[in-house]
């Protein structure tokens, strides 16, 4: 599926985010966040799933979305719709 798809970019990107933001680069990063979160897989190891990204990217992803879903809460929404979606499976 496309990010766009996935995120309904229409609904969350435009609302508390800066106009300028790459919406594949938010959804990548929310993926990478919740890879984390979800699985507890060492940092390296998600890298790699991520088409080998160093383990510091995956640590600013972590940190990044981290911050944003504590103060923002149009992503606090994205982030908990896409994780309610993945738990059903």
């Amino acid at each position: 599926q496309k990010v766009e798809a996935i995120y309904n970019t229409e609904t969350y990107v435009v609302e508390g985010l800066p106009e300028t933001v790459d919406v594949t680069l938010i959804g990548r990063k929310v993926d990478m966040y919740l890879a984390k979160q979800l699985t507890g897989q060492p940092l390296v190891e998600i890298g790699k799933a991520f088409g080998g990204r160093d383990h510091t990217t995956i640590m600013h992803a972590r940190d990044k979305i981290g911050n944003q879903v504590k103060i923002n809460p149009h992503v606090r929404t994205l982030v908990n719709d896409i994780k309610s979606r993945l738990l059903k499976y």
